[in-house]
């Protein structure tokens, strides 16, 4: 699901705004090596009590969940990633996961909320959005192919994705029903191909982390093709001029050489 991505966007922002304090070089190894970390293990999740999250909303989780249930979806559990939360524990939070009659669809809502004082200022300085709620939407094919759709456009979309992997990032005011209700056509077109764009069902919790840690080693994979950050995703992302991006990833081609990641690259 989106929201590990977008947890780690909003940690390399915040780490590019405090390269002064770290420098280029350390700051360069600090987001190459936390890239490593989200990707490199598998991730560990744990069910959990949506009370012990008391700083998050609960009336936009319970409210999302009832307009699930209504279009035919039901719950799997509440769960968090303990991966992420040790990476990020000031963006701490839970998914909700549910699941259509069919398992053919899976949907994930979930709250982050910025807790440290920085990240609260990011936000008033619209270096971050205001609010992160989210209800997306995903299925993985036989093929290989992996759709999510949901009201992701929140300006957390620096990094790219591998190929196969589709993001349909609606506006964050899309409804849940909007949102289905664009995955489906997109569903709808994809098997009208025929190439093998049978969902894979997922109807149990044990399903969903099957399918979890499918994805996460495709996008491991990719991620080390391309040396953990890409040129292009440094640029898009806030918090530093061009010169000092240019610094940090020439410390990131350097480490990539050292270990034998990517052939040095000579700017």
């Amino acid at each position: 699901m989106n929201w590990n991505i977008f947890a780690l966007v909003i940690w390399l922002v915040a780490l590019l705004l405090l390269w002064r304090r770290f420098g280029p070089k350390a700051a360069g190894r600090k987001i190459r090596n936390n890239l490593q970390a989200l990707y490199d293990q598998t991730h560990v999740y744990e069910q959990v009590e949506a009370r012990r999250f008391r700083d998050l909303d609960h009336k936009f989780y319970d409210a999302s969940q009832r307009r699930l249930e209504q279009l035919g979806f039901h719950k799997i559990a509440d769960i968090e990633n303990l991966s992420i939360t040790k990476l990020q524990p000031n963006l701490r939070t839970f998914t909700r996961l549910m699941t259509s009659a069919d398992g053919s669809i899976t949907a994930a809502i979930y709250h982050l909320r910025f807790r440290s004082l920085f990240m609260r200022l990011l936000s008033l300085c619209r270096i971050l959005p205001r609010v992160v709620k989210v209800v997306e939407f995903q299925t993985g094919f036989a093929n290989g192919t992996f759709l999510c759709t949901g009201n992701t456009n929140n300006g957390l979309n620096a990094l790219s994705q591998p190929p196969g992997f589709h993001n349909e990032m609606l506006d964050e005011e899309a409804t849940p029903e909007q949102s289905l209700s664009r995955h489906l056509q997109i569903m709808e077109e994809w098997q009208a191909r025929g190439e093998d764009f049978l969902p894979l069902p997922v109807l149990s919790l044990e399903d969903y982390l099957a399918a979890a840690e499918r994805e996460r080693l495709l996008k491991k994979e990719w991620r080390e093709n391309i040396g953990y950050l890409s040129d292009g995703e440094m640029a898009r992302m806030a918090g530093a001029g061009p010169a000092m991006k240019r610094q940090i990833m020439k410390e990131i081609h350097k480490i990539n050489h050292q270990e034998q990641k990517l052939p040095l690259r000579r700017d």
